[in-house]
């Protein structure tokens, strides 16, 4: 009996390595379900699914027909879209990113009175930022503010 055992425990031994490295690779694969499960369902958080069924920020797309997407508004050979939506500056302008556009640059004072009278006295996030270095204040297009229109 005591040779039996020993037979097995070399057995054992001698497939060990092969065992460990199956069960690697299992662990590996599970892991790799999980992270994609993962990614793939932030994608579609209920959040994430309502700000896509939204076109929630002030944005300007510049159209080569001169036509604009639903719910967006022509001016002067622009595209604006007026957000209902409340968030800060940033998620703002991910957002207009997101649909190949970026919040407002202000260049002249038609643009100014027709975004004045949209906006009434609604909040609105435009496209000036000084997160590059604080106080000195740029457009989003790279325009210095002190040289543009105000």
């Amino acid at each position: 009996m005591d040779t039996l055992r020993s037979g097995d425990m070399g057995s054992y031994i001698k497939e060990r390595p092969v065992i460990i490295t199956y069960g690697l690779l299992a662990l590996s694969f599970i892991l790799v379900i999980v992270l994609f499960a993962t990614v793939h369902s932030q994608n579609f958080t209920p959040e994430r699914k309502e700000l896509a069924s939204k076109d929630d920020i002030l944005g300007l797309n510049i159209t080569e027909r001169g036509m604009c997407d639903a719910g967006w508004q022509l001016f002067d050979s622009k595209c604006y879209f007026f957000s209902s939506s409340k968030s800060n500056w940033y998620r703002a302008r991910t957002m207009c990113v997101m649909k190949s556009a970026d919040l407002v640059v202000i260049n002249n004072e038609n643009e100014q009175r027709f975004i004045k009278d949209i906006a009434k006295s609604a909040p609105y996030w435009i496209g000036l930022t000084d997160s590059e270095e604080e106080g000195n204040w740029t457009w989003v297009d790279g325009t210095d503010y002190k040289t543009s229109y105000k």
